[in-house]
């Protein structure tokens, strides 16, 4: 199992992130190497982003926006950052942050159909794999959804 880097804990919101850290840890190296599920993907998915909550305090952006072309792009650069390494210790520009949570939440959704609809997942979580649920299916339906969204959800990941 890969090493990370666990924070020094000074707050409860240290030791919550070291704990989602090492369990995200697990369940990518599980993933990677072991057969997984959408469910699953989407478990990892989450767990990343209740760490970014954690870490930078962040949220979706408001529903109905967009982002600009400029922005979508530098989002596309750090999806394919993180793509390489899921575990890796990023920190995008506060501008970016929110979303790269719009996308998870986007991706957590798809994922979530998937395995309603009982498609098969794939073998692995693959580089291949991320950049298509973060960058490639956002650009083909999802940011179109999200700017048709309303919030209901009271600020949080969809359940």
């Amino acid at each position: 199992m890969r090493c990370i880097g666990v924070p020094r804990v000074e707050s409860i919101d240290s030791v919550f992130a070291a704990r989602i850290r090492m369990e995200l840890a697990e369940l990518i190296w599980q993933a990677e190497w072991m057969p997984t599920s959408w469910k699953e993907i989407g478990r990892i998915f989450r767990s990343l982003v209740q760490l970014w909550q954690s870490e930078w305090g962040i949220s979706a952006p408001l529903y109905g926006a967009v982002p600009s072309a400029e922005l979508d792009a530098e989002c596309d650069e750090w999806c394919r950052r993180l793509a390489k390494d899921l575990t890796a210790e990023i920190v995008p520009p506060s501008h970016v942050r929110p979303w790269l949570y719009a996308r998870f939440a986007m991706a957590i959704q798809g994922v979530e159909l998937l395995q309603q609809l009982g498609e098969s997942a794939p073998e692995t979580l693959s580089e291949t794999l991320v950049l298509e649920l973060l960058i490639e299916d956002w650009h083909a339906c999802h940011r179109a959804t999200w700017q048709k969204l309303r919030d209901t959800s009271g600020g949080s990941l969809p359940a």
